[in-house]
């Protein structure tokens, strides 16, 4: 039973995907999964700035992850996750959290692309960026990832 839960792995918690920023992924997305990723992130990024990427879908929780998670973060900047059936636009995600901490700085991106360029931008050589809030944020980034191994020629 120890080699077993030696063995496990839980894909996309807490999962860095890139260096300098230190850029993490976490598939966080409901309350009780954004208050353990906050806690986390918060002990690994000492007195780093915190820049988070957030897409979420629109029947999840949304007010109080983003309660969760708006004290914690520099920026925000937000996403629409991949599935046109119940993704809330990163729009209405970035009006949402403004609507609840009025002068938070938050920007909506139109990709994810996009987003991780500003969210490494923003946090700099010694920041951190946490992706997070959906499974399909969490496969558009391994997608960019996947692509960016295929043109690394």
């Amino acid at each position: 039973m120890r080699t077993g839960l030696q063995q496990i792995q839980l894909p996309d918690r807490l999962t860095p995907i890139g260096q300098r920023p230190l850029t993490l992924l976490d598939v966080a997305h409901n309350p009780d999964g954004m208050t353990a990723l906050v806690q986390s992130v918060s002990m690994l990024a000492a007195d780093k700035p915190i820049i988070w990427i957030l897409g979420v879908l629109a029947d999840k929780a949304v007010a109080d992850m983003v309660a969760i998670v708006t004290p914690a973060a520099k920026a925000i900047i937000t996403v629409t996750p991949d599935n046109p059936q119940r993704a809330m636009s990163a729009v209405t995600l970035a009006k949402c959290i403004l609507a609840q901490t009025p002068g938070a700085r938050v920007a909506a991106a139109t990709s994810m692309a996009e987003a991780l360029e500003h969210g490494r931008q923003l946090a700099g050589p010694d920041g951190l960026v946490v992706v997070s809030g959906s499974f399909y944020v969490a496969r558009e980034v391994a997608e960019l990832a996947t692509g960016a191994a295929d043109h690394d020629d």
